[in-house]
């Protein structure tokens, strides 16, 4: 089980090999689900899947995938409203869990 360093995530649904799991970005922007699938043996190695499901967006702001996660892939989402912007971005690999729920600029 991969238990993530954000403010707030919930697990959403859990298989004998996945989860899916919502986050909540930094300052409210908006709400990121995903599918995270372990292992998963590909190119001689082992690797976690990780598949971008849904983006939701709070009233006003707006967001652009920048990366939709993959094969020990990043998922990356680019949150604006007006000036302000924010960056959510997870990656996950075996053993380790990369996350950053943005700070408002």
């Amino acid at each position: 089980m991969f238990v993530p360093d954000l403010r707030a995530f919930s697990i959403l649904e859990t298989g004998p090999d996945y989860q899916v799991v919502s986050y909540e970005t930094g300052d409210p922007a908006g709400t990121v689900v995903m599918k995270i699938e372990y292992p998963v043996w590909d190119s001689n190695q082992w690797k976690v899947r990780t598949t971008l499901l849904d983006v939701d967006a709070l009233p006003g702001w707006t967001f652009d995938i920048r990366s939709a996660g993959g094969m020990n892939g990043w998922v990356e989402i680019r949150f604006r409203n007006g000036k302000k912007s924010l960056l959510f971005k997870v990656r996950y690999v075996p053993g380790k869990t990369y996350s950053d729920a943005g700070t408002i600029r």
